[in-house]
């Protein structure tokens, strides 16, 4: 028997029926739990009787809530009337076992979407971990620490009457869980262990379902007819079902369509474990045709769904069908999964669409034969966002769109993904408008969603998903996980699926141009002269584009909003559309843009004559006759052809609607663009030649095109999206995106992060690390998600830690207060670099301010410079192997290097002195000088490492070296400061994944005279601790010494402290005791 009444996606109810049988098992409190749950039962019957539509919160409290409370140990005490999402509730704290919960009552009947964020709000604001929120008729409990997360733990009160197992488990919510030796758990509430049990169930489960995928795309590689993406297709066909089919979205309840055309009672009759199957490729076949034209069964009209997943048709590769083993394998990887995660059958209903985005990683990124990691999605930085980050980052983007509007203004809003990968950002953003318009309808006096005539209600996600939602994607298989995420949101019974056609779609978010900028400037040159008769020209062709916009924009917004009733009115909307983007003008347009990005990325720019007669050709729809006309078609065709291998998008060409009759953009535009250096070097050697020469093109583009005015030096593809995100967005429009941490330190995008700071009024920063693995990348990268509102410069920006999504229990509020920073702060720490520090509290915020009142390294008291010596790579012709002769200068490189001390290697790379001064001319290798780790992270033990390289070495590129003359006093007093605690903790502000020069040029350092006494103690420290570097007792003399220097108080010696939770006692103690 299936615990069918605890919904939510927070807690599985496969996990809740194994663990009440587990806790039943062990007859846990047996006594005190039939005591609890005849008092429930009795209060349930009262309440039954006594409330209805009219009783209000007070009564739910009275009547239900409080009694229950008591019953099940809960503790119920100092309830109170608060208004909670404008809406006055009894509010009340109880006990949850050892933690705390907030105990909220409703208005009888009254639906919890919309309060959500109101009551975790409420929660965090008292400390409390759980928040638990009865209507009367259902209980829902929300996360305090994660207040962005939209899912929930909910109970529906409707079966109490008839399982009794309901009490049982609200009884149990509240035990404690004793952990034991095997399990190696800390004791914790029974709630939260089913939390914990239910994230690991969700995580193997999206595992097995990946795994499955892959096997059965392999099976189908082997045996079915068409190329991948058929195959992709039919994956996706039947996923589709899986889901649709455990959600009720199709008719289950009818036994024709159950035992012939559902896909999951095929998977189970066909199980490799039972008796051989017969008639599966019949059946998959009969299920898309299905799909495709719908049919009358036995009295139940079922209509077509339609759209492009039934498009294909099952076909065996060598003959007219697939053997019915092979298929009930596939259907059995897709349900069980494959390897060893198989077994266990994947609960679809449990499941959320977010993890198809681990098969869009699969997708992007299929096995390899030797199991090495393939470099696609390496290659594109294409990783999915996590419905947590992503629920986040699209409230904090939509929430000023949506507060207080009414749902028609709802309903206008139009929101972009320029990078959408797998959806997960447009879904979050469907899910979250969906309920924003539900909760106008309340405000608006319409009543809660069950008030709403069905039909409009089942309507509304659709009607958001093809009117509100765009998304592009250059991988067309993403555009395909993307879809099948939205139509399994927005699908009703009874409905076609939903059309997608007009606003998802495959395309480079990066490379397009508009008719304004092929007028005015030549491809791959700078803006051009015209004469006279060129600009009457020029002038009349943008009259033409604007006149011919502003019709096609209507067009396009009425063919949207026509309903889609049937897979024939979809049909006739795909029509339509391919009708209106073959319009005579728009299709000449579209054609002169294909051309002039396509020359734009040549090698040779063309000449202003020839690009004349290309674009006049494609504008009149022919060249001119003549001797030149062969020349003008062959270009022609070469440029539309490199346009056609970018796949570009002209925004203002595909979306019109976007753009003219008085719109200048989207209203929000957010994304989570791929992170990745584009240069390629990754993988062998014929990997990174066919990589650059893929990269090219765009590069050239990139260069060229005038649309990316802050890009220099090395390119990163999320600069050029949020840069194009920039252009994109209207006028006082929201801007929401997830980042890597360098964008707000890093010297290459110091002149994108003022132009964002200059054109965009950032509201909020979270900066978090990625220690929990929310991206399958390096743990130490950190993650930003920005919010801000285009139009206008930041002065100021509230910066927190962000919410993470992990699978442990947090045991402490998930965010402390935002932080205040000035853009001021940001001039005066590192001047034109405006980079933003990484800072946790207020207490961090004040001690960054006073390290500041220092003279920096780089400034007017100190004037240093740090520079590198030889480059591995570009000097690899200098260094030679083996053991050093004598007169031979060792090669040191950042490994050779700890703090205080060099140890360069007896055998290792060297060079002659002839080679050396060659090189370096100045002979800087003859003298001590003071050097410093170039790569680090803010997480490793220590991130800023310096010490004094000896004569007769030559370092590389990944130790930076002083280039000022200075004595050996002042070299051991700088070498004892930059390993100094507080110079560390300074560093670590600002850090990437490199120590740069620019960032120690802002480091502040204490200037004393050189008589200073603690100067003089700094200078012995560190020739002692040159000799012995493991002297804990002179490193926290130093340690304390330094933070002298710095004038620090025994406050701000503890903030510096923490950020280092390995340090050793002694020196921790030291430092904190202070001079």
């Amino acid at each position: 028997m299936s615990a069918a009444w605890v919904t939510g996606g927070r807690v599985w109810s496969r996990v809740v029926e194994r663990h009440l049988a587990t806790a039943l098992l062990h007859g846990a409190s047996e006594e005190a739990a039939a005591r609890a749950m005849r008092r429930c039962i009795c209060t349930w019957r009262g309440a039954s009787e006594t409330l209805g539509p009219a009783s209000g919160a007070a009564a739910v409290w009275e009547h239900l809530v409080r009694p229950c409370a008591e019953a099940l140990g809960w503790s119920p005490r100092r309830d109170a009337a608060v208004p909670v999402g404008g809406i006055h509730m009894r509010v009340g704290e109880a006990a949850l076992g050892p933690v705390r919960q907030l105990l909220v009552a409703m208005p009888w009947g009254m639906a919890h979407e919309g309060l959500q964020r109101a009551a975790t709000r409420l929660g965090a604001a008292r400390d409390t971990r759980w928040v638990a929120a009865c209507n009367g008729q259902s209980w829902r409990w929300y996360d305090a620490t994660r207040p962005y997360a939209r899912e929930h733990m909910a109970i529906d009160l409707a079966h109490a009457s008839i399982d009794a197992r309901v009490w049982q488990v609200l009884w149990l919510l509240g035990q404690l869980v004793r952990s034991t030796r095997s399990a190696r758990t800390p004791d914790m509430p029974w709630l939260e262990r089913l939390v914990t049990s239910s994230a690991s169930e969700g995580a193997g489960a999206a595992a097995a379902l990946r795994d499955g995928v892959s096997s059965a795309l392999a099976g189908l590689a082997r045996r079915a007819d068409g190329d991948h993406d058929a195959h992709v297709m039919l994956v996706f066909q039947w996923l589709f079902l899986l889901f649709a089919e455990s959600r009720s979205l199709l008719p289950m309840w009818h036994p024709a369509y159950r035992r012939s055309y559902a896909v999951s009672s095929l998977a189970r009759e066909s199980a490799p474990t039972r008796v051989s199957a017969v008639g599966v490729h019949e059946g998959l076949a009969a299920i898309g045709r299905l799909g495709r034209d719908g049919a009358e069964l036995g009295g139940l009209t079922v209509r077509a769904l339609g759209g492009p997943l039934f498009s294909g048709t099952l076909k065996a590769r060598r003959s007219g069908r697939i053997a019915d083993a092979e298929l009930g394998t596939m259907l059995a990887q897709l349900t069980h999964g494959s390897g060893p995660r198989s077994g266990t059958p994947i609960d679809f209903g449990e499941l959320g669409v977010e993890h198809l985005g681990s098969l869009y990683e699969r997708l992007m990124s299929p096995p390899v034969a030797d199991g090495s990691p393939a470099l696609l999605r390496k290659r594109t930085g294409a990783f999915y966002t996590p419905r947590v980050l992503a629920d986040m980052l699209v409230e904090r983007t939509l929430d000023p769109l949506v507060r207080g509007a009414s749902s028609r203004e709802i309903l206008g809003l139009r929101i972009l993904d320029p990078a959408m990968g797998s959806g997960a950002l447009l879904a979050s953003a469907l899910r979250y408008l969906v309920a924003a318009v539900e909760a106008a309808w309340i405000r608006e006096g319409l009543g809660g969603p069950l008030d709403v005539p069905r039909h409009e209600r089942e309507s509304l996600p659709r009607c958001i998903a093809e009117q509100c939602l765009y998304g592009v994607d250059v991988n067309a298989r993403a555009v395909d996980v993307a879809r099948l995420s939205i139509w399994l949101l927005s699908m009703a019974p009874d409905r076609p699926l939903t059309w997608l056609d007009a606003h998802l779609r495959v395309g480079n978010s990066l490379v397009g141009t508009s008719p304004s900028t092929i007028l005015s400037r030549l491809p791959g040159r700078d803006r051009w002269p015209r004469r006279r008769a060129d600009a009457q020209l020029t002038l009349f062709d943008l009259e033409q584009w604007h006149h011919e916009a502003a019709e096609i924009g209507p067009m396009m917004e009425a063919l949207v909003a026509r309903p889609t009733e049937s897979a024939a009115a979809a049909g006739d909307k795909s029509r339509a559309l391919a009708s209106l983007r073959s319009r005579k003008v728009l299709a000449a347009w579209r054609a002169r843009a294909d051309a002039w990005c396509g020359a734009a990325m040549e090698v040779d720019p063309p000449t202003s004559g020839l690009w004349r007669a290309v674009d006049e050709a494609l504008r009149v729809g022919g060249a001119s006759p003549g001797a030149g006309a062969a020349q003008v078609y062959q270009f022609t065709d070469c440029w539309l052809a490199s346009a056609d291998a970018q796949h570009c998008l002209h925004w203002s060409l595909e979306f019109p609607e976007m753009f003219e009759n008085g719109r200048h953009g989207f209203d929000a535009v957010i994304a989570n663009p791929p992170w990745e250096m584009l240069r390629g070097d990754l993988g062998s050697g014929a990997d990174r030649t066919a990589a650059r020469n893929d990269l090219a093109p765009l590069l050239r583009f990139v260069r060229r095109s005038g649309l990316y005015r802050e890009v220099g030096g090395h390119v990163n593809s999320y600069q050029l999206f949020l840069e194009r995100m920039l252009q994109l967005v209207r006028p006082a429009g929201r801007l929401g995106c997830l980042l890597p941490g360098g964008m707000l330190v890093d010297h290459g995008a110091a002149a994108l992060r003022r132009l964002v700071l200059d054109r965009v009024s950032v509201d909020q920063l979270s900066i978090f690390d990625n220690r929990d693995a929310i991206f399958p990348i390096h743990r130490s990268v950190r993650i930003v998600a920005m919010t801000g509102t285009s139009g206008g410069p930041t002065e100021a920006m509230l910066v927190d830690d962000g919410v993470l999504a992990t699978t442990a229990v947090r045991t402490q509020r998930a965010t402390e207060a935002p932080r205040l920073l000035p853009r001021t702060l940001l001039r005066q720490a590192s001047g034109d670099l405006e980079a933003v520090p990484w800072v946790r509290d207020g207490d961090q915020v004040r001690l960054l301010g006073q390290l500041l009142s220092f003279p920096r390294l780089g400034g007017a008291h100190w004037h240093l410079r740090f520079g590198r010596e030889l480059n591995a790579t570009e000097d690899r012709a200098l260094l030679r192997s083996g053991p050093i002769p004598d007169g031979g200068l060792a090669v040191v490189d950042g490994k050779h290097l700890q703090a205080f001390s060099v140890c360069p290697p007896d055998t290792a790379s060297w060079v002659s002195v002839v080679d050396a001064a060659r090189a370096l001319p100045d002979q800087r290798w003859r003298q001590w000088r003071l050097a410093y780790r170039d790569v680090s992270s803010a997480t490793n033990m220590r991130s800023l490492i310096a010490a004094l390289l000896p004569p007769a070495c030559v370092s590389t590129h990944t130790l930076f070296c002083l280039r000022t003359r200075l004595g050996l006093p002042t070299q051991l007093y700088l070498c004892g400061m930059l390993n100094s605690l507080v110079a560390d903790w300074f560093v670590r502000r600002y850090l990437g994944g490199h120590v740069t020069t620019s960032l120690i040029a802002s480091l502040p350092v204490p200037k004393v005279a050189a008589t200073h006494p603690l100067r003089r103690r700094v200078v012995r420290l560190t020739a002692r601790l040159m000799r012995t570097a493991d002297d804990e007792r002179a490193q926290g003399e130093l340690q304390a010494a330094a933070a002298t220097l710095y004038a620090l108080g025994q406050e701000s010696r503890a903030t510096v402290a923490a950020d280092f939770p390995r340090l050793s006692p002694v020196v921790r103690e030291r430092l904190l005791g202070g001079e």
